[in-house]
């Protein structure tokens, strides 16, 4: 509620806020101030003092971020049950895998729980739970969104993904979130020149097979 509070008074004072009133949640690897970082591993909790810059960068446009997802633990699996009790269950069939390792953070865009949320991706964590959940996960070329202040299963290969209901709604969140980081080693410095917009594609043309060329051989 503070958080809300805040953005609304920010805007009653005439300033632009494309993601005013708009909620978010992150993976348990990110950092937010305030807010303990447990890799879904308590005993591991570490407490920053500092959020992360694409956090920073939300918040900054006004959206509400209400907390924290769970995750397989220290982002490593894909299936989203690598970790302690209560598991995370699929939105669309709990009798299927949620995916992993963000799978909070897909489940919680799929359930409507939140607007959009991120995660990461080292080799699938942001579009396999979000391929589970019927959502849309969008990876970030590596060096486009800056990765200060996440906790990392691979320095080289690491990016922060976008969890949303539709590929508009998640390009509208990387332009916010993207951009050059002299602070981050990893990041690109052309990352402000990079399109980000997505490109409307062509007519096409799909064509189906005649039934007599449909045969099967074993």
């Amino acid at each position: 509620e503070r958080n809300a509070a805040a953005a609304a008074a920010r805007a009653a004072a005439g300033e632009h806020l494309p993601l005013l009133g708009l909620t978010f949640a992150v993976k348990d690897n990110l950092h937010v101030a305030g807010m303990a970082t447990t890799l879904n591993c308590p005993v591991v909790a570490l407490m920053p003092q500092e959020s992360a810059l694409a956090i920073t960068r939300l918040e900054a446009a006004g959206a509400v971020l209400i907390g924290k997802n769970t995750m397989d633990q220290f982002a490593t699996g894909l299936n989203g049950t690598r970790s302690p009790d209560p598991l995370c269950r699929n939105a669309i069939d709990p009798a299927f895998i949620p995916g992993g390792s963000s799978s909070g953070s897909a489940v919680a865009v799929a359930a409507g729980i939140v607007s959009f949320s991120l995660g990461s991706d080292t080799g699938g964590s942001g579009r396999v739970p979000a391929a589970c959940n019927g959502i849309v996960g969008m990876k970030p070329t590596v060096g486009l969104v800056s990765t200060r202040g996440a906790v990392y299963n691979s320095r080289l290969l690491d990016c922060i993904p976008i969890f949303a209901a539709n590929v508009e709604d998640a390009s509208e969140i990387l332009a916010l979130i993207a951009g050059y980081d002299p602070l981050d080693p990893w990041s690109r410095r052309d990352a402000d020149d990079i399109q980000i917009a997505p490109v409307p594609a062509p007519s096409m043309r799909l064509a189906i097979p005649r039934s007599d060329q449909m045969r099967f051989f074993g």
